[in-house]
């Protein structure tokens, strides 16, 4: 599971059909908050990801991660929540994102 958007990276290199993966999922439970860190890595396409090739960049978002029996999993509910989200570190996921 990840998203395809395209990306320009801070050192200007383009990627049409850039790859991005929620990477790690950190989730804050104190003072029964379920406050979820998220790190994404972008890569150049889905076959660099594959391959093990260098990522171009990551953003860092945070979210309310819903729990219990009928939540969806973490994975899901962070690519759900980053799909909401106009302003990533200067990325607007609410338009022109693919599934992937």
């Amino acid at each position: 599971m990840a998203i395809q958007k395209s990306f320009i990276s801070k050192h200007g290199v383009t990627a049409e059909e850039a790859y991005h993966r929620v990477d790690t999922i950190d989730i804050d439970r104190r003072k029964k908050k379920n406050a979820a860190n998220v790190i994404v890595r972008i890569y150049k396409s889905s076959q660099d990801h594959i391959n093990g090739a260098m990522w171009l960049d990551r953003v860092d978002f945070n979210f309310e991660m819903a729990m219990g029996e009928t939540a969806a999993d973490a994975v899901s509910q962070a690519y759900t929540a980053l799909k909401l989200l106009s302003d990533v570190e200067g990325i607007d996921y609410t338009k022109d994102t693919i599934d992937v």
